[in-house]
């Protein structure tokens, strides 16, 4: 009985053996999500007809190198009104921007990604009565920053996210 639970702890450590060889010879790495993080951002620019500019901005604080994929999360809070978020895409941003989705950003120790998101208020007058201030939050991971726009009630607002970049 010992001796094949030794030699079953002995493959195990042949096969994480070779693994390793296997990605350092192939010059791979493998780089882990990025966990030790600071999160921050909020609206930073306003456009005309309303439309506000938010960014979600994401620093490793780890020791090592780590990866991003995709895109922030984006929560509304509980919505009496439409509202519409899509993934911002080259004919929103113009045909040479970097916003399709990447399948990996690595940050180094101390560097940043940021990705920004779009909240236009919609076709309405912008009256008051008009509209509603719509409250999210947009992050990574378990960390969040809170973004806000005054969005039409009719049900024409949109969000757009884009991807992380790194800057």
């Amino acid at each position: 009985m010992r001796a094949r639970v030794a030699s079953v702890a002995v493959l195990a450590g042949l096969v994480g053996a070779v693994a390793s060889y296997t990605a350092a010879a192939s010059g791979r790495q493998e780089t882990a999500p990025c966990a030790a993080v600071h999160v921050s951002g909020g609206n930073f620019n306003g456009l005309t007809g309303g439309t506000i500019v938010a960014a979600v901005k994401v620093r490793n604080l780890g020791k090592r190198a780590c990866t991003l994929n995709g895109r922030p999360w984006i929560r509304l809070g509980p919505l009496h009104h439409a509202v519409t978020v899509e993934d911002a895409t080259p004919p929103f941003f113009g045909s040479n921007n970097s916003s399709i989705p990447k399948p990996l950003q690595t940050l180094r120790p101390g560097r940043h990604a940021t990705a920004q998101i779009f909240i236009a208020p919609g076709s309405c007058g912008l009256a008051r009565w008009q509209v509603f201030e719509l409250r999210a939050r947009a992050g990574w991971a378990e960390r969040g920053i809170p973004i806000r726009n005054l969005v039409c009630k009719n049900g024409t607002g949109q969000i757009w996210v884009d991807s992380f970049r790194r800057w």
